[in-house]
């Protein structure tokens, strides 16, 4: 007589983690697909979905080669990566349904799944949010510098002396008329 508590508790406990599994890609911010080998996408997230502006069946169907940039050098790079050590990351242009393109950072594992079939995992973010933020910080401080050295410029033409001291009473700059 075989004791079936532990076997139903191991399926418990797999059914558990199967469904945590399931939870945590699905709720990722990041888009997630799997792909089989030679790049066949079996599944996307809805993070996915939301970046490429596609269902997952649309994702599946249209297939790896519709949200790759092909001029982009940088995806061969990864692609080789992968093949040779079993994992890579890097950015990359991808585009979106809408032929939109943007740069992701991307990262890529192999695996063997529970049928012994080799299998990429590949997760995506979106960084166009982050490259207006960096391109908005750029502005700011070009216009913040040019400022500066419009007023320094104006302080120095002036006759009167001004100067800037701190806290302890040492001079901390001055205009050409004090000099």
């Amino acid at each position: 007589m075989q004791d079936v508590s532990k076997s139903k508790k191991n399926e418990t406990e797999l059914a558990g983690n199967e469904t945590e599994y399931t939870a945590i890609v699905e709720n990722s911010l990041n888009g997630i697909r799997r792909s089989q080998i030679d790049g066949q996408i079996i599944r996307a997230n809805p993070a996915a979905c939301k970046m490429f502006k596609m269902s997952e069946e649309e994702i599946i169907n249209k297939g790896s080669e519709t949200i790759i940039g092909k001029n982009d050098r940088r995806i061969d790079f990864l692609i080789t990566k992968l093949i040779a050590k079993g994992n890579a990351k890097g950015e990359a242009n991808l585009i979106r349904n809408d032929g939109s393109k943007f740069l992701a950072a991307i990262s890529a594992s192999k695996f063997t799944d529970s049928f012994a079939r080799e299998r990429v995992s590949v997760s995506i973010r979106d960084l166009s949010e982050r490259l207006k933020y960096q391109e908005k910080i750029y502005t700011a401080d070009h216009l913040l510098k040019k400022t500066v050295d419009r007023l320094k410029k104006t302080l120095d033409a002036s006759m009167d002396v001004i100067c800037t001291i701190d806290g302890d009473g040492k001079f901390v700059d001055a205009n050409a008329a004090s000099i």
